[in-house]
């Protein structure tokens, strides 16, 4: 936002983490209005199965930046 500073890296990782979380909770309750068009299909389960994925890449990286591997 303007007039703002920028997110620190941690902050925008938390801000995608939780973004993710609301999404995969608002299609799970059958809220399909946040979807892009190519993921609406079958209930929004392509959708759900994308952000699952980006999700557990997150948790592995932060796992591997723990570790001094990243």
């Amino acid at each position: 936002m303007p007039g703002q500073p920028p997110l620190s890296r941690d902050e925008q990782w938390e801000k995608l983490a939780r973004w993710l979380e609301e999404s995969i909770a608002a299609v799970q309750r059958g809220d399909l209005t946040r979807l892009p068009a190519d993921f609406t299909g079958e209930r929004g389960e392509a959708a759900v199965e994308a952000y699952e994925t980006v999700r557990q890449a997150m948790e592995i990286l932060e796992k591997w930046e723990t570790r001094g591997l990243a």
